[in-house]
Parts: structure tokens; C-alpha cells; sequence
């Protein structure tokens, strides 16, 4: 059983008004005007609309990627084909060998027929990239990644049974200014490609023996025929033990507010 990577297209629309919410004007997408702390976000109704109907993604501060039309994958025990016994679990895989994740990739993606031959590759101290094209529109760039397991190991977190404990940092020093770079790194390879996301802040903190960040975002349900859009505010707090480097993750939606009709 494989699992098939799914191209997305999402299109952000500016508007100028919003039915009887009165006109709604789009922020800068450079300068938002709320403010945050670790424990709190100071945003009003009209900022959260203003926001919500732009082009606005995320700080420009943020963890981004230019994928152009391309798309992530992640090689997990599901794609390369899973032989254990029990229930198939779905494990995003980590290794700190280049051949092991090009044997990986060769499992995986790389026997999909959709899928055409290596077209470049590279890495960074996040992950192994293995970069091919999508047969049935050669314009559209697969890259198809393995976690470095000196930056992240998530052998402990199947996506099919999620838990708040999602994986083990193992990137060092293990500070305020790592986690929140990891923080950011989960959200852009969890939104990039999603219609009614949008980053608004990840601030940090910790203690002798943890490592925090809250992320804040928007999180918007498109409504139906005659029915108006909600819109989360959403607080994620993402906890690093110092000693071990698990990570565990909650998330809390701190207010909701409704949005135009459709």
C-alpha cells in the first residue's frame, strides 16, 4: 500500500467588502497591526477580517520555501511498502545517510508511475531532497524529502494514531531561537499549499528544563451556499523537553469569528 502525494492548488483572493460585514479592508501583507506574546494575541474583529481577505500568508520573518508549482513529500513506512505485522502505520522516515534516503526515495516515489527519474537533488541540515517531475504534467516538481535524523526523528508519531508527542529534536544548542525555527518549519510544510491558513506570530520561551513556542494562526472553514466563513484564531503550543528533545504538541482555538456570507 502506497500513499500518493496529492497536488494542491490554492488561490488567495483579495476583496475589497464582505456583504453586510461592511467594507473590509485588506492589511499591508508586509505589516500586520496586531501584536503578540507567548501567552496572548492582541487582535481586533476588523484585523482578523482584514487579514483573513488578502494575499497575506505569513510574517515575512517566517520559515518559506519558493516550491513555485512544486510540491513536498515526506518518505514514510507506508510508501516504501510496510512489512511488519499488525496495523500499517504511517512514519515519516529519518536517517543521517545520503544512500539511505536515495534507497528510500528508489522505494518510494521513485517506483511510483507517476512519477518520473531523479531530475536533481540536494540537502540541507533539515532533510535529504530528491527533486522529480509529475508525468502527467511535466511542469508540476515532486520534492521528495527524508528527515536528517541529526535535525528531526519522528519515528515515535504515526500520523493515522496522531498524539500530542510528534517527534525528537536532536538539533543542538536546543534554544529559544531552534525551536521557534522549528516551529515555523512544521507550519510551512503543514500550510504551504492550504487555502485558508495564515501565519500570525510564533513567539518563545522556556524554562530550566523546556523549550516553548506559540504559534499563532488563522484557520478559515469556508462556508457553504448562504452560509457565513468561520474563522479560528488558533493558538499551537509546541513544547521541547531539554533534556530528550521530544516535542509535544497542543493546540487550542482561543476565539472564532464569523466571516462573509456566501
Amino acid at each position: 500500500m502506497r500513499l500518493i502525494p496529492v497536488i494542491l492548488a490554492a488561490g488567495l483572493v483579495v476583496l475589497s467588502g464582505c456583504d453586510d460585514l461592511g467594507l473590509v479592508t485588506p492589511v499591508d501583507p508586509n505589516a500586520p497591526a496586531f501584536t503578540a506574546s507567548f501567552d496572548s494575541i492582541q487582535i481586533t474583529d476588523a484585523e482578523i477580517l482584514g487579514i483573513t481577505y488578502s494575499s497575506y500568508k505569513q510574517p515575512a520573518s517566517f520559515y518559506n520555501e519558493d516550491l513555485q508549482r512544486g510540491a513536498l513529500y515526506y518518505e514514510n513506512t507506508v510508501s516504501i511498502g510496510f512489512n511488519g505485522p499488525g496495523e500499517v502505520p504511517c512514519i515519516e522516515l529519518s536517517t543521517n545517510s545520503h544512500q539511505q534516503a536515495l534507497e528510500w526515495f528508489q522505494e518510494g516515489l521513485g517506483n511510483s508511475p507517476y512519477y518520473g527519474p531523479i531530475i536533481g537533488e540536494g540537502e540541507t541540515e533539515r532533510y535529504f531532497e530528491f527533486r522529480c517531475k509529475y508525468k502527467p504534467d511535466s511542469t508540476l516538481v515532486m520534492h521528495d524529502r527524508v528527515h536528517k535524523l541529526s535535525y528531526l526523528d519522528r519515528s515515535m508519531y504515526n500520523t493515522f494514531k496522531p498524539t500530542p508527542r510528534i517527534g525528537r529534536f536532536n538539533f543542538r544548542p536546543l534554544d529559544e531561537n531552534a525551536v521557534k525555527s522549528l516551529v515555523e518549519y512544521f507550519w510551512f510544510i503543514e500550510n504551504y499549499q492550504m487555502g485558508g491558513r495564515q501565519a500570525l506570530a510564533a513567539v518563545p520561551a522556556s524554562t530550566s528544563d523546556t523549550v516553548y513556542c506559540a504559534l499563532y494562526d488563522l484557520a478559515t472553514s469556508y462556508g457553504d451556499w448562504d452560509l457565513r466563513d468561520q474563522i479560528a484564531v488558533r493558538r499551537t503550543v509546541y513544547s521541547v523537553s531539554r533534556s530528550s528533545g521530544d516535542i509535544v504538541k497542543r493546540v487550542y482555538t482561543i476565539r472564532t469569528v464569523q466571516g462573509r456570507m456566501n
